[in-house]
């Protein structure tokens, strides 16, 4: 571009028209009415994701650096260098807004919800914030809400006096600077810099580094998971999910591994969303919430839909939840349940929802309840009430060793295998026979579509058998990301994957180390789909691979046996039951293959290995033994 002139940028990330319509018109206001001597690039981005944030999707990201750009604000010169702007695009007309002096709230008016949309938008920063900090980019984030439908006039006439930046029907410029400035106020001294914490002559690239980020070859949807996703959308599960919906008490969804439980929180949680209401919905661990992100943007739904939808693990967002109504976590002395406890009576033992309904979500959708305490359940309770709360549970896949909250009778019971191709499940139901756990499989039969699937059992995980892998991929038109790799606890050491350097220095697998929480956060797009992902076992409930690999299946398995107890006076080979209960908590692991099952193991003469062996000889058209 010639440093003389001004370009403007559009690119529209996602097939949401209104968002790149707003963008146009913006993009139109911007060329008409900044000064004419500004120079350098200003680039819009429409319908930006970021999986792994507060929020996932962002409506607008207004990034600009400039240079001969003067504006004279409230008597004040502003020399705009650089800024980079989320901005929230509501269409609500005025009589569905209201404003307090920090907050602008929208109505839903096909549920008469009122939302906090100033506190969406916040988070909105606060993604961009933390993707920034973890990709060591220098840049300040200011955040406007963009009221798209209410007019200047109208607004004055209101007399609400907010300090939230909002921008309106119409506006020019000056105003987009004179919002940026009232979101970060303290920081400006003459001169509007996005980059002001560090030289900008070292790091002006940052602002560059984060567009390209954004824009460079998104995620897309393997053509299987398209399939099933339209396939459980209006079919299977669309008859549970209106079920659930049309019930106005307490929903429990029960189901073994791979039967939609998960799918089918998601898909209820998206249709209440659609019609307006806050939902949250809750994992235990930051694997599924970052498969749960990603999953979003695959399954058709409207921007009102993802844009009330927090996705979030269950101990953050209770902490969270705690620390707004106004618990201290200093007062050690003052649990949180107490605390809760406390402000439940205060309101006459009502639901304290009914007090907050503006401010808090409007409905709870808790993936795999099973391992719910009783006072994460009581916490729940006293602010939504059991009617606001949806629940999904398998018995089957406990993991923490903790008293388990009672939920109740199941009202929705999954049966059907929804996920793995019809060849896995014929083979493990023959390992469950080798294990003596036939019943776990027992009248277990993958939905009709799911037909083929492949076994391997290796001594080693190996450069080419990865990279076969990575064709199986490709030939199914998925991508890296659906290589699902699972390794024990002995295979993590400060917070990282022992073999990652190894594995990286072969520069043939590219992964994303799962067992490292921060690397999540600074995952790229380019990252989503050139990489596998790795994960601890015990993290793996609810996630599943077009190809999972089990690494060192028996060591995870002694580490098991190591930690399950027995009953004191237990009758019967103490031994023998200890095992069985490792060989059902394995069978977690072994159900979240689509098509390809991977089992490799560090001991070829181990127990486990001879049982692998035998399930194979059955199975030999579909599986390749090599131990």
């Amino acid at each position: 571009m010639n440093d003389n002139q001004l370009q403007i940028n559009l690119y529209p990330l996602s097939g949401k028209c209104s968002e790149a319509d707003a963008a146009k018109l913006l993009s139109e206001m911007i060329s008409k009415t900044i000064p004419s001597a500004a120079k350098g690039t200003i680039d819009i981005l429409s319908g930006v994701n970021i999986p792994f944030g507060r929020v996932s999707d962002i409506d607008i990201l207004l990034v600009a650096d400039l240079h001969d750009c003067h504006l004279i604000i409230d008597d004040n010169e502003i020399d705009v260098r650089s800024f980079c702007t989320a901005i929230e695009l509501k269409e609500q007309t005025v009589d569905d807004v209201y404003a307090t002096s920090t907050n602008i709230y929208v109505n839903y008016p096909s549920t008469n919800e009122r939302k906090n949309a100033s506190e969406q938008n916040r988070n909105q920063k606060y993604t961009i914030l933390n993707y920034c900090k973890h990709h060591d980019y220098s840049i300040f984030i200011s955040n406007i809400l963009w009221l798209k439908s209410v007019s200047l006039d109208i607004w004055e006439s209101k007399e609400w006096n907010t300090t939230y930046p909002v921008l309106l029907s119409s506006f020019c410029f000056g105003d987009i600077i004179k919002q940026i400035i009232k979101s970060g106020q303290s920081l400006f001294h003459g001169k509007l810099d996005a980059l002001m914490k560090r030289k900008e002559e070292e790091h002006k690239e940052d602002l560059s580094l984060l567009v390209n980020d954004f824009i460079q070859e998104r995620p897309v949807a393997p053509a299987t998971l398209r399939v099933k996703t339209e396939h459980l959308v209006s079919g299977l599960l669309e008859n549970d999910a209106k079920a659930i919906i049309n019930n106005n008490d307490f929903n429990c969804i029960d189901g073994k591994a791979g039967t939609g439980k998960t799918f089918l929180l998601l898909q209820t949680a998206l249709k209440r969303a659609a019609d307006g209401y806050s939902c949250a919905l809750l994992t235990y661990n930051n694997a599924l919430t970052m498969d749960l992100q990603r999953l979003v943007c695959f399954i058709p739904s409207s921007p009102d839909a993802r844009s009330n939808l927090t996705i979030s693990t269950l101990h953050s967002y209770l902490y969270s939840l705690a620390s707004y109504l106004g618990w201290k976590k200093s007062n050690q002395s003052n649990k949180i349940i107490e605390y809760i406890h406390c402000l439940y009576e205060q309101n006459n033992k009502k639901p304290l929802r009914t007090k907050y309904a503006d401010d808090i979500d409007d409905f709870i959708f808790l993936d795999e309840a099973q391992d719910c305490t009783p006072d994460e359940k009581d916490f729940l309770e006293c602010v939504y009430g059991k009617e606001r709360i949806i629940v999904a549970k398998s018995a089957l896949q406990k993991i923490r060793r903790n008293t388990a909250a009672r939920w109740g009778v199941p009202n929705i019971k999954l049966k059907q295998g929804l996920r793995q191709k019809a060849n896995i499940v014929s083979f493990l139901k023959s390992l469950t026979e080798e294990m003596g756990i036939s019943d776990t499989c027992a009248g277990f039969e993958p939905a009709q579509g799911l037909e083929g699937g492949k076994v391997i059992i290796a001594p080693h995980y190996t450069t080419d058998l990865h990279t076969m892998l990575e064709q199986t991929c490709k030939d199914a038109e998925c991508s890296n990301y659906d290589i699902l790799v699972l390794v024990s606890p002995a295979q993590v050491k400060d917070n990282h994957f022992i073999k990652a350097d190894l594995w990286k220095n072969t520069g043939k697998i590219n992964f994303i180390d799962g067992t490292n929480t921060k690397a999540l956060a600074s995952c790229s797009p380019k990252e989503l789909i050139d990489s596998c992902r790795i994960f601890q076992y015990e993290s793996c409930r609810g996630l599943e691979g077009w190809v999972t690999v089990c690494y060192n299946i028996d060591e995870i398995m002694e580490l098991k046996y190591k930690e399950v107890s027995v009953e004191e006076n237990v009758i019967g080979d103490v031994s023998r039951l200890k095992w069985e209960q490792v060989f059902q908590w394995i069978m977690m692991p072994l159900t979240r293959a689509i098509d390809t099952l991977v089992i490799t193991l560090e001991d070829t003469s181990s127990d486990i290995a001879s049982m692998l062996r035998r399930a194979a000889l059955k199975h030999q058209d579909f599986t390749d033994c090599k131990i």
